[in-house]
């Protein structure tokens, strides 16, 4: 691996983390807004799919599967793009919603909402990495991003859903 790939990575994080911040925090304030009420559901759905897809292909490419794995790979990777693009969209109108837990609740749900973001500036460049190597048949640099990317793509996704339940349904406004 060339020396300037980590600095890529912390670069292409970097730049993934402001634009998110960015847009939450230039969302219009106005409560008079109409919003698409679906669509933090359709975010954790898109989430579940994706970490579904993950530890599918990865079992597939343990029992050497390899087409089933570049497909639910493939999937995966479409899935978060979707999946990016609705929530930039929402959020850029939405804003963000504020956590109603009151509690042990908090520190929880915000440990886990920190780790959720900073892990998921994280492996975006580095699932992008991954695609670009196993696209040009690289597989040792294609395993070696894989083996921290995967965990963390994965942990993302599952605190995702979690994130939405913990919003929307469990701790949500009566």
């Amino acid at each position: 691996m060339s020396d300037t790939f980590p600095v890529f990575v912390v670069v292409a994080a970097l730049v993934v983390a402001v634009v998110v911040i960015g847009v939450m925090q230039l969302a219009p304030d106005d409560p008079t807004t109409v919003h698409s009420s679906f669509r933090p559901a359709l975010h954790a759905g898109l989430n579940g799919t994706c970490a579904a897809l993950l530890i599918l292909g990865f079992w597939m490419v343990r029992h050497r599967k390899y087409t089933a794995h570049m497909a639910c790979m493939i999937l995966a990777g479409l899935i978060t793009l979707t999946f990016l693009a609705s929530y930039l969209h929402y959020h850029s109108y939405a804003g963000s919603t504020k956590f109603l837990g009151e509690g042990l609740i908090r520190p929880v749900y915000f440990t886990m909402l920190i780790s959720h973001t900073v892990l998921a500036a994280i492996v975006a460049p580095l699932a992008g990495s991954m695609f670009w190597y196993a696209a040009r048949r690289n597989w040792a640099r294609h395993r070696k991003i894989a083996q921290w990317a995967l965990p963390i793509w994965v942990y993302t996704s599952i605190t995702g859903v979690l994130i939405f339940f913990m919003l929307h349904v469990w701790f949500a406004a009566p």
